[in-house]
């Protein structure tokens, strides 16, 4: 190696050192981050199947349950977490892309979160008839029917809001959207992590919710250049 390779692979390696040692670098200026993770107390309940009872060809005998998925170390998926008091001038801007696939008879993702004013693409993988059936309060609720040859319906969501999905034609699929008021929002990952980025500095309530665990707020404070840790545990309610 070349006495100019060696001395530019040495900067490299002082620069990745610095970035790491001092995270106020690796975050957007003005702005500080709040990661964590949400996790399970206890003994996780074995993981339940699911009887189907119509559409077998498609759907299988079983599926499984998803309204409660634990990994490795407690670690809890599909919790959403958001900052819901931040108040900011700037305009949300609607995701694009967004998909919400039925497929082998469950929701793809079976929890989404999104800004306000987006819209959705609800795919039709099964070639069967589905619904998409909306208990909403502060958008329209919809009933949609959605036969096997209609691969794709599309649906904007106005109102910041938590909404329960289903599907009429096969009652176990339920899937829930989170339409958010503002960008500070997170859906923890099969580890039970999340990240929120870009947090203007201040004092704020991290609230975490979860479709059997309940609801937890923790506050936190912001700072400038400044990674904030913050770590929910839930348990499962008595009566289960």
């Amino acid at each position: 190696m070349s006495y100019v390779s060696t001395f530019v692979a040495f900067c490299l390696v002082l620069i990745a050192s610095a970035l790491s040692a001092n995270p106020r670098t690796a975050l957007a200026q003005g702005y500080g981050l709040i990661e964590g993770r949400v996790t399970l107390i206890g003994q996780a309940p074995e993981p339940k199947q699911v009887q189907v009872t119509v559409d077998e060809a498609t759907c299988g005998r079983s599926v499984k349950d998803e309204t409660l998925i634990v990994g490795p170390q407690g670690g809890v998926a599909n919790a959403i977490v958001d900052i819901p008091q931040i108040q900011t001038n700037v305009p949300l801007k609607p995701a694009a892309g967004l998909k919400l696939n039925q497929r082998g008879c469950l929701y793809h993702p079976h929890v989404m979160a999104f800004p306000v004013g987006s819209t959705l693409e609800i795919i039709n993988s099964d070639g069967i008839l589905h619904s998409f059936h909306t208990y909403s309060k502060l958008n329209p609720p919809m009933d949609l029917a959605q036969p096997g040859f209609k691969k794709v319906l599309r649906v904007t969501f106005t109102k910041p809001e938590l909404i329960q999905v289903s599907c009429d034609q096969h009652n176990w699929m339920t899937a829930w959207l989170f339409v958010a008021a503002n960008p500070f929002y997170a859906v923890t990952d099969a580890s039970g992590r999340f990240r929120i980025e870009q947090v203007p500095p201040g004092s704020y309530q991290v609230r975490v919710w979860h479709e059997r665990l309940g609801e937890q707020t923790k506050p936190v404070v912001v700072q400038e250049g400044r990674v904030t840790k913050v770590d929910f545990a839930m348990t499962l309610p008595h009566h289960e």
